[in-house]
C-alpha cells in the first residue's frame, strides 16, 4: 500500500516511456563534460598536460577565454585554453557532437558512469583516447553532478504506527 502511494507520488517515468532529467542537470553536466574535452585537446595539441615539462611540448597554455555555447538546453560557458604561440579554436564542437553529448549525459544521469562509454563517446567526437587519469577525473566529476541533482527533498505521507496511544496517525516527513 505504501509502495503504491509512492509510485502515484513520485514523477512517473515508466508510464511515457521516456526519460525526464532533474532542472539544470543536462546543462551543467554538459558544462562539465565539454570543459574536459577542451582541456583533452589542448593538451594532445600542445604535447603536454598543464604544468608538465617535456621536450616534446609545440607551445605553453596562456590563460583561458570567456565563451559561451548555445545548446537546445540554454547557453553554456565555456573556458577556452589560449596558447602562447598560435591559436587553439576547438573544432570538434558543433551540433552533432551536442547530441553525442546531451546523449551521454542522459545516459550517465540512469545508469552511472561508465568507462567504456565515455571512450566510445570521445572517440565518435574525433579527439584522441584520454588516459586513465584523465578519465578518473571526469568520471570523479560527472558523479559529483549527477550526485548533486539526485538529492532532494522527497515528501511523502509516512504511516506512523503509535503503539501505546492506540488509533493510526499520519506524519509527513521531509527528508
Amino acid at each position: 500500500m505504501v509502495a503504491q502511494r509512492i509510485l502515484e507520488l513520485w514523477p512517473s517515468q515508466s508510464s511515457t516511456n521516456e526519460r525526464t532529467l532533474p532542472d539544470g542537470y543536462e546543462s551543467a553536466a554538459l558544462q562539465r563534460v565539454m570543459q574536459w574535452l577542451l582541456e583533452l585537446d589542448v593538451n594532445s595539441r600542445t604535447g603536454a598536460d598543464r604544468y608538465e615539462r617535456k621536450g616534446e611540448r609545440q607551445t605553453y597554455r596562456n590563460g583561458y577565454r570567456s565563451r559561451r555555447w548555445r545548446t537546445a538546453v540554454g547557453e553554456i560557458r565555456l573556458f577556452v585554453p589560449k596558447l602562447r604561440k598560435g591559436t587553439y579554436t576547438p573544432d570538434f564542437i558543433n551540433d552533432e557532437t551536442e547530441d553525442k553529448l546531451r546523449e551521454f549525459v542522459a545516459d550517465v544521469y540512469v545508469d552511472g558512469v561508465e568507462v567504456k562509454r565515455l571512450r566510445d563517446t570521445v572517440e565518435s567526437i574525433g579527439l584522441s583516447t584520454p588516459a586513465h587519469y584523465e578519465e578518473a577525473e571526469i568520471v570523479e566529476q560527472l558523479e559529483a553532478v549527477i550526485w548533486k541533482y539526485r538529492r532532494y527533498a522527497l515528501v511523502l505521507p509516512i504511516p506512523e504506527v503509535n503503539v501505546n496511544r492506540g488509533p493510526l496517525s499520519i506524519l509527513t516527513l521531509a527528508a
